[in-house]
């Protein structure tokens, strides 16, 4: 049976961030944490302020909140031989020893270390074992194909496309943004 897995940042990314945490838990859809969705829950303990761009935070019940909270930061899927991240795993570390930070946030390797900064090594690229990894996180560099590591950000929020990948098959489908949600940091 076909499953949909999100790959993070289910919150702040377009104007509907309280509704699809809802849409997500009323349907039992798959998701890994990406890095706002770590922030949204900051800002829900009251660990940061609140600003703008994350009134709805206000809106979000402790079940909400919860939901959010007990996302993984990986999914392993064997049975079509794929890891989904949001934002990347450190090359020959363990899955257990990877780090929450970088799964959210890493982007490159500055002299074989990870780094949130966009760098001129994508990790993806450097990857060379199995399991394939679906990430997003890294619009900047858009979409990714390498032999072990998939990226499928493609900026939608930025008015760019959503992208998707059917796996075990590797199709990629992509549909272009209704709309530019957020401007483009950087």
């Amino acid at each position: 049976a076909a499953r949909l897995v999100l790959v993070g940042d289910l919150v702040n990314k377009g104007p509907k961030s309280l509704e699809v945490i809802r849409y997500c838990r009323e349907h039992e859809i798959w998701a890994v944490r990406g890095n706002h969705d770590d922030k949204c829950l900051r800002l829900f303990d009251g660990v940061d302020e609140l600003k703008d761009e994350y009134s709805y935070v206000r809106d979000m019940s402790t079940d909400d909140a919860a939901w959010l909270r007990n996302l993984p930061h990986t999914l392993t899927l064997p049975h079509v031989d794929a890891i989904v991240v949001h934002a990347g795993l450190r090359p020959s570390t363990k899955l257990e020893d990877q780090s929450p930070q970088h799964m959210t946030t890493m982007r490159s390797l500055e002299g074989g270390a990870p780094s949130a900064k966009p760098g001129d090594a994508s990790w993806a690229e450097l990857r060379d074992e199995a399991p394939l990894v679906i990430f997003g996180h890294d619009a900047r560099r858009g979409l990714q194909k390498f032999p072990f590591a998939i990226g499928l950000d493609t900026g939608c929020c930025y008015g760019g496309k959503l992208t998707g990948v059917f796996l075990p098959s590797r199709e990629l489908v992509s549909v272009p943004a209704r709309r530019t949600y957020s401007a483009a940091r950087g």
